[in-house]
């Protein structure tokens, strides 16, 4: 009996002990892809893809490093001269550069994926960003060749950060990505569903299931992402918690789907705006913003041109101007093809009723549908 308790011990230890080992062979790779990435944005600035003498200084870093470490120096210079070259290979490609905000496995990434796979059409790389801030001036300096900003959810309505964001920028819309968006629970593997006390998210992502949650007694704790809290969950091993996001950060981060589709109304959509320096010449929808007098009947004028000509509005915001208070800022989406032979001459005259009219760019969209 004894030696029976013994062996189930010791099994036990060793069941703990490699999932341990799974655990920091996820976080090594995304670490290493993490190093990749910004290798990828340095082949931008880099006037060569071979760099002797930084990889000389790479090398002698890992060296002194690892010299008292089990790794050893022999092993990690070797370790590191495939590393490197697999650096130089990224950096020689062709490949097109998407910025998005989040972690790896953000709805942003799986839009991003879809403009890839669908529009664009060629070799492609998604890199993350802390910020929308961070995706644009990555973009207006050339170091990234598109951006994906989500501007309006079905649900929760405009996101005024991404829009600001924009607006403040030199860039332009050049595609829509229309985004069903499926809520999953998320949890540890191991972890016992009947423990799960906190569920971490965005606080859009927790919105959208506040009636799920409530009803499950489930206390929420917002996040600035929903693939971080993912990866949050799985770095830290919390067995008392869940996180709400997407099937691919369950797949990156080796997390399992504990239950599908838990936000509370089925049609739930974000759109999504590919930005780019170049703005198109067609499109499908154009995407315009501008101010208005402040007297009666204003917007009246605006809504009344665009009926005249029988041109469909998709959509219409306003948001507080940051430059002058009490003043609000129009941006309004619409449909191209009654006014495709005149564009230039529709423009002009929605210019002269309007104040500071910008074009944000000329568009296709795309709808997934699953």
């Amino acid at each position: 009996m004894a030696l029976e308790n013994g062996m189930d011990e010791r099994t036990t230890e060793l069941a703990r002990l490699r999932e341990i080992i799974d655990t920091l062979d996820t976080k090594i790779l995304l670490l290493l892809n993490e190093r990749f990435e910004i290798a990828l944005r340095i082949g931008r600035l880099k006037g060569s893809i071979v760099d002797p003498v930084r990889e000389d200084e790479v090398l002698s870093h890992v060296r002194s490093v690892s010299n008292e470490l089990l790794v050893g120096s022999k092993f990690a210079e070797r370790m590191y001269a495939s590393v490197l070259q697999r650096s130089r290979e990224l950096q020689s490609g062709s490949a097109k550069l998407i910025g998005f905000q989040g972690e790896h496995g953000a709805y942003s990434e799986i839009a991003a994926l879809k403009f890839i796979a669908e529009v664009l059409r060629e070799r492609a790389v998604t890199l993350p960003f802390r910020t929308f801030e961070d995706i644009i001036d990555n973009v207006e300096r050339g170091l990234i060749d598109y951006g994906i900003l989500p501007v309006q959810n079905s649900l929760e309505g405009p996101i005024p950060s991404a829009t600001y964001a924009l607006l403040e920028s030199d860039l332009y819309v050049v595609c829509e990505i229309v985004l069903p968006i499926r809520h999953c629970l998320l949890t540890l593997p191991e972890t016992d569903p009947r423990n799960i006390r906190f569920v971490y998210s965005h606080p859009q992502a927790l919105a959208q299931c506040r009636n799920f949650l409530k009803r499950l007694s489930l206390e929420s704790v917002e996040y600035y992402d929903t693939a971080g809290a993912a990866r949050k969950l799985a770095s830290e091993r919390m067995s008392n918690a869940a996180a709400i996001g997407s099937e691919l950060a369950a797949k990156i981060y080796g997390l399992e789907v504990l239950k599908e589709s838990i936000q509370d109304y089925p049609h739930n959509r974000t759109s999504f705006w590919i930005l780019s320096k170049e703005t198109r010449a067609t499109g499908s929808k154009c995407a315009v913003t501008f101010l208005l007098e402040d007297r009666p009947g204003a917007l009246l004028g605006v809504l009344e041109y665009f009926k005249s000509r029988e041109v469909n509005l998709t959509r219409i915001v306003s948001l507080p101007s940051r430059s002058e208070p009490h003043v609000y800022r129009f941006f309004v989406d619409f449909e191209t093809e009654r006014v495709l032979d005149s564009f230039d001459v529709f423009v002009a005259g929605l210019k002269a009723k309007t104040m500071e009219l910008r074009m944000l760019g000329l568009y296709d969209s795309l709808v997934v549908e699953r």
